[in-house]
């Protein structure tokens, strides 16, 4: 009971930290804050950030990146995995194999589904959603966080004769795949951008409440573009002797900012004004980083 309260105790702090941050004054804190509460999927649901979002007195600020929080976990953070790979268009069955389900033809090292399957199993059902080809099953993990837990059932042949298998796995996460491998595209269900659509629209801080900045904020597009053209001004007016050490910090600062606008691009739903000034923001990095190569 003593450890139970302890581990809500500590959940509600860390709450309180996270909405703490998502107001903080430097940028990187509300990042930093939006990321930990969009990966945070176990222990703070969409379900309990919406229920934030309708009963909290919160800032535009920290009703606003709630939102983004919810849309990041979404559109953008790695999807469930369960690691197999499966039979495709040109692969035959073995003999006597039944029809219907999906094939396995080899599993991923790492990944759950290696202690809970074998090559040639023949995967019918998970949960309650029966399988009957590869986009049904990939669309159904993919709808899935990483460490939820799924029901399995298939159908494994020995000596000849199929029998039912079924367990219970805890699923991975596509970032175990090889860079090579890794899905580059995650499914989104439709049910999941319903509820992204319905939170903007009930609890997204509308224009009027959010003063517009005068100057670009630090952390926006404008005053990334505007920062890189003065950085690169600096380093070719820099001694010699200090140039090698100030182009490494530039190099590693402006690839951490390109993931970033990389990351706020990936949302299909973005305003076309901010798009365009994010677009601006991206080829002024990536000409930066192209003249350090130079």
């Amino acid at each position: 009971m003593i450890t139970i309260l302890c581990a809500v105790a500590l959940l509600a702090t860390d709450l309180q930290t996270h909405l703490a941050g998502l107001d903080a004054p430097k940028w990187r804190d509300r990042e930093a804050a939006t990321m930990a509460i969009a990966r945070d999927w176990q222990g703070l649901p969409i379900a309990s950030i919406e229920t934030l979002l309708r009963e909290r007195a919160l800032s535009p600020e920290q009703r606003a990146r709630l939102v983004i929080a919810i849309e990041r976990r979404v559109f953008l953070l790695p999807r469930a995995a369960m690691g197999v790979r499966l039979e495709s268009q040109g692969i035959v069955r073995p003999v006597g194999a039944p029809e219907g389900g999906v094939m396995v033809t080899a599993l991923t090292p790492g990944l759950p589904a290696e202690h809970v399957l074998k090559p040639g199993d023949i995967i019918t059902q998970l949960d309650d959603t029966p399988v009957h080809s590869s986009r049904d099953l990939v669309m159904f993990v993919q709808s899935h966080w990483p460490g939820s837990s799924i029901r399995v059932q298939a159908l494994r042949e020995t000596n000849g004769t199929w029998n039912p298998v079924a367990a219970s796995l805890t699923l991975g996460s596509v970032d175990a795949f090889p860079e090579s491998e890794r899905p580059r595209l995650t499914a989104v269900t439709d049910e999941q951008r319903r509820t992204v659509e319905r939170i903007r629209r009930l609890y997204a801080p509308r224009g009027r409440q959010v003063k517009a900045p005068q100057i670009a904020g630090r952390g926006s597009a404008a005053w990334m573009t505007q920062t890189v053209l003065a950085q690169r001004l600096e380093l070719e007016e820099a001694p010699l002797d200090q140039r090698e050490q100030l182009t490494a910090v530039a190099t590693a600062r402006w690839r951490t900012w390109l993931k970033a606008v990389d990351m706020r691009l990936g949302d299909r739903f973005l305003d076309p004004v901010r798009r365009e000034q994010l677009e601006g923001a991206r080829a002024a990095l990536l000409d930066a980083l192209a003249s350090l190569e130079r």
